[in-house]
């Protein structure tokens, strides 16, 4: 084997030295596990267009300089992956999927926009650059200049993310085989809403009993309301379990200020479309399938209080 050095015309030979090779890609692995909700159930991509992991805004093509083993700035070209290649499966692990992209791609530390998404048994879930970036920030082996991250030459990025019905539990990434980081856990959420109940100070509301209706006739794929049938008399799941949290999301107790309530149910798909209602806590609820639930007032000079059916919706 002869080679002649950069910019020089004289030849020389391959005889007792090492031949170093350098991955000229970066690689992302992601690697899924069913956490709560899916006890039993399908942990099966869902997309209708038939994908499974779609990475946004990669850099695909490019030309490389195999003088400098550097990508050329001006000929690269991005788009989304959407079909990650199937890898065999290690521990707990429900999918384990890899990609090749070329370097460069920056993961912003404020990015709102969504680099990882896929959807499972009709949930949709998503991770924004923010996230990702906060799973990386500060690791061995991640360069990073304070306010964004850039995806390396030659290091492949295993992100192990552990998914619920509610949400995505948590976010492990490191980056293995060539350089490995280990990063913190993460809780992005696959619930797109924040709800309140206050009274007129702005505190949280308590004393309630919380319902839900789940239309078994509505499949709102879009934003149109031809698409919703708003079937919402009666069928109604409750009261949920209330969890009273503060500001901290650590348990209220005694006189501590309430700011929010977690509950004991999941999201159970994307596709559902729910109608809440809230009621004075201890109300009866009478099931009624053609009037509609209701509940009873009665005249009374004690314990005066005013009852409340209040309503709300929500679409995914």
């Amino acid at each position: 084997m002869q080679f002649t050095k950069d910019g020089s015309s004289e030849v020389g030979k391959f005889d007792l030295g090492h031949l170093i090779f350098r991955h000229a890609l970066t690689r992302i692995t992601v690697k899924l596990i069913a956490g709560e909700g899916f006890e039993g159930k399908p942990f099966a991509f869902s997309a209708t267009d038939g994908s499974n992991v779609n990475l946004s805004n990669m850099p695909i093509s490019g030309t490389l300089d195999v003088t400098t083993g550097k990508w050329e700035p001006t000929t690269i070209t991005k788009d989304n992956i959407t079909n990650m290649d199937a890898a065999t499966n290690e521990s707990d692990e429900s999918h384990n999927l890899v990609a090749n992209m070329l370097p460069g791609r920056e993961i912003s530390k404020t990015g709102t926009d969504y680099i990882i998404t896929f959807t499972i048994d009709d949930n949709f879930y998503r991770i924004s650059e923010q996230s990702l970036y906060e799973a990386l920030e500060g690791k061995s082996g991640v360069t990073s200049d304070g306010s964004k991250i850039t995806l390396e030459q030659g290091k492949n990025y295993e992100l192990r993310i552990k998914v619920s019905k509610q949400r995505i539990n948590n976010i492990t990434a490191n980056i293995v085989d060539w350089v490995k980081v280990t990063a913190d856990e993460q809780n992005p959420s696959n619930a797109y809403i924040t709800l309140s109940l206050s009274d007129p100070s702005g505190n949280a509301c308590n004393d309630f009993d919380f319902y839900r209706c789940n239309d078994p006739y509505s499949t709102p794929q879009t934003e149109d309301p031809a698409d919703k049938h708003y079937n919402w008399l009666t069928g109604y799941d409750g009261p949920a379990t209330l969890t009273a949290l503060k500001s901290d999301n650590t348990p209220a107790t005694g006189t501590d200020p309430i700011d929010h309530y977690t509950t004991n149910w999941f999201f159970e798909s994307n596709k559902d479309f729910y109608h809440f209602r809230t009621v004075n806590q201890g109300t009866s609820i009478t099931t009624d399938a053609t009037l509609g639930d209701y509940f009873t007032i009665n005249s009374t000079t004690e314990n005066d209080y005013d009852p409340h059916w209040g309503q709300f919706e929500i679409c995914y």
